[in-house]
């Protein structure tokens, strides 16, 4: 099965996939490589936008039924819970409409939205329109990255892969770099005594 046929078969869902969980890099590349002509450039955005209003409304359904629980797995998520609560008293709306464009907060800040009793209708409606805006803006910035390269690089097909990997590298080097400077870590025993205790 050659490329074209596999992103025909599979582009579409792995792009809803690979947005649920990483977001930016994804929907750059699908950008990108909806100018190189492999997807349509409005389907790309409407996949993305349902995709990740899907996600960001799960993790608030995640902190309204059991975000105490998952921060208590979580020690350093819980460092960012107050920091972002009292964002969400000052500029609730704002919170709902931006966190999505944070690196780093699109996580955990659903969960705090929904743990700190965010009406649900009034979450829907903001969360659709803020992904629809991100959507619409990775999109088209992945969709003239690949204009603005073609203009000054004549043979571009001929390493189009190359930086559609590029761009994933990239995505995944920032990623990595969050998620270890952020995951949990378990407690070290105290040395003064015998049993950590």
């Amino acid at each position: 099965m050659d490329t074209e046929t596999l992103i025909k078969t599979f582009g579409y869902p792995a792009i809803a996939l690979g947005v649920a969980f990483e977001g930016e890099t994804v929907l750059l590349v699908a950008g990108y490589l909806a100018h190189r002509g492999y997807f349509d450039i409005a389907t790309v955005m409407m996949v993305a936008m349902i995709s990740t209003t899907l996600a960001d409304q799960w993790w608030f359904h995640v902190g309204r039924t059991g975000g105490k629980s998952m921060l208590d797995r979580r020690p350093r998520w819980a460092d960012r819970v107050d920091p972002i609560r009292r964002m969400i008293d000052r500029h609730q709306v704002l919170v709902i409409m931006g966190f999505r464009f944070i690196y780093g907060l699109r996580t955990i800040t659903p969960v705090v939205l929904g743990m700190t009793g965010v009406p649900l209708r009034r979450f829907i409606p903001l969360n659709i329109l803020s992904a629809t805006i991100w959507a619409v803006a990775v999109g088209v910035a992945g969709y003239l990255f690949g204009q603005l390269l073609e203009n000054f690089w004549s043979d571009l097909r001929r390493h189009e892969w190359w930086i559609a990997a590029g761009i994933l590298v990239m995505g995944g080097v920032i990623w990595a770099i969050v998620f270890f400077r952020h995951r949990p870590q378990a407690d070290t025993p105290d040395a003064n005594t015998p049993d950590g205790k």
